[in-house]
């Protein structure tokens, strides 16, 4: 779940709602819930490779799973490919700051050849990796919104005010939807739910815990960010929105140097996003090869 949630979305969800888009995530995550203790039920039924695909096929026969199953592939696909190049405004901040020319798709490319790699040594070599940008992520946000809360300028009121929530409810709606994606991946581990450890304790335990902690990170940011920077802060000076507002909330708590460093910690907190996508979407097509629904020498 971690990226594009919290490197990119808070100025798109800030410009839709305002200060009160804390809330807005709390409410998604409320609507997610369902779906997660829905998934984890499954997933202890039917803890084999491929997931909502295994679901679908079992229930409404191979056609409508092997719909499902292309579906789910190109899904993971294409949002790995976001993340790839999601991180595209950061790398421009790093790139300046050292004085660098990077072109962004051949950094990204350069990523998922990582990736790639990453996938081919198996699972273990990837909870390695994923483990360690994941706590590093959660941690340096955590300690970036307490320095926030804390720092002279903060105004702690502004984000609970009656004004931030002056746009109504259906403005909460649609904020909600909009920061909705941001918690798709608490689902998505039962696509490897047959390399799982005790999945039947496991995953249900997994993706409520998970859940709970994107969500306190989501709000936590959505918060800090609000109540520290300052009105129409998420528009640059054409008007339009910015696409890196953690480096902007990173400067005005820690100044340059710290905004650098998260900076550089998006970009690989995004292509992590893209490695867990990349993952999981593999664990589809394999689950179709095993149900014999993909031509014989893409099964092999």
């Amino acid at each position: 779940m971690l990226g594009s949630g919290v490197f990119v979305l808070p100025a798109f969800a800030a410009n839709t709602m305002g200060d009160g888009i804390w809330l807005a995530y709390l409410f998604a995550a409320t609507v997610v819930l369902p779906a997660a203790l829905s998934k984890s039920e499954l997933a202890s039924a039917m803890p084999s490779s491929g997931g909502s695909y295994v679901y679908l096929e079992r229930t409404f026969g191979p056609f409508f799973g092997t719909i499902s199953g292309i579906w789910l592939w190109s899904s993971f696909l294409l949002k790995s490919a976001f993340a790839l190049i999601g991180f595209q405004a950061y790398l421009y901040v790093v790139t300046q700051a050292v004085n660098l020319e990077v072109e962004p798709t051949t950094l990204g490319l350069m990523f998922l050849i990582i990736i790639v790699v990453l996938n081919i040594l198996g699972v273990a070599k990837i909870k390695v990796v994923q483990s360690i940008i994941v706590v590093i992520a959660i941690t340096s946000m955590i300690l970036l919104c307490i320095a926030a809360l804390l720092s002279e300028g903060a105004d702690l009121s502004k984000p609970v005010a009656s004004t931030a929530f002056d746009k109504g409810f259906w403005s909460l709606a649609e904020t909600a939807a909009l920061v909705f994606v941001a918690y798709a991946g608490v689902t998505k581990i039962a696509a490897i739910a047959g390399e799982v450890r005790s999945p039947a304790k496991t995953l249900p335990r997994g993706m409520i815990i998970s859940l709970i902690i994107a969500a306190a990170v989501y709000s936590l940011v959505g918060y800090s960010i609000m109540a520290v920077l300052p009105q129409n802060w998420w528009l640059d000076s054409q008007g339009s929105i910015i696409e890196n507002p953690i480096y902007h909330f990173a400067k005005a708590v820690g100044g340059k140097g710290v905004a650098l460093a998260i900076a550089i910690l998006a970009i690989f907190t995004m292509a992590s996003m893209a490695l867990s996508g990349v993952l999981a979407s593999s664990r589809f097509g394999f689950a179709m090869a095993r149900d014999n629904l993909l031509p014989q020498a893409l099964e092999d």
